[in-house]
């Protein structure tokens, strides 16, 4: 008689183990997420605003202006980067496709688009088809979508 010690073993061993990336993958990839498969991020944010308050013996009074100010100098962040991506062009970026986007999108998402670009040839290659992943996690246009 198996165990469930045995069984357990058995598919971490089998499945789990060996394929683990994939079974995360293939439902995540399901659903918008844009790109986010970890929780590193909110893990990240929580770290940082720990950092902002220092002491945990503050009142809430004292913690909203903290946290207020640690989301406004995000925004700050992130409209500089922006900027960034509106006022430079990246040398790879120089390509017909991306010529009604240039200046207009982040250079993340240009780099996600390129890929797919590149994505296309290697699904010709080996004579695949697209998956959509990107479409369906970040609703940019996937390889099947980029291609004609």
């Amino acid at each position: 008689m198996t165990t469930t010690t045995e069984i357990m073993n058995y598919l971490d061993s089998i499945w789990l183990q060996p394929y683990r990336d994939r079974f995360v993958s293939f439902w995540s990839d399901q659903h918008l997420n844009f790109g986010q498969r970890t929780t590193n991020r909110a893990e990240g944010q929580h770290a940082l605003l720990k950092q902002y308050l220092g002491d945990s013996n503050y009142t809430l009074e004292k913690v909203v202006p903290l946290i207020d100010k640690l989301i406004r100098n995000q925004v700050t962040e992130i409209k500089g980067s922006i900027e960034t991506s509106r006022s430079r062009t990246l040398g790879h970026h120089n390509k017909p496709i991306f010529n009604l986007l240039l200046k207009k999108v982040s250079h993340a998402c240009l780099e996600l688009i390129s890929d797919e670009v590149n994505e296309i040839e290697k699904l010709k290659l080996y004579n695949r088809t697209c998956a959509c992943r990107l479409y369906t996690s970040c609703g940019l246009p996937c390889a099947c979508r980029l291609e004609p």
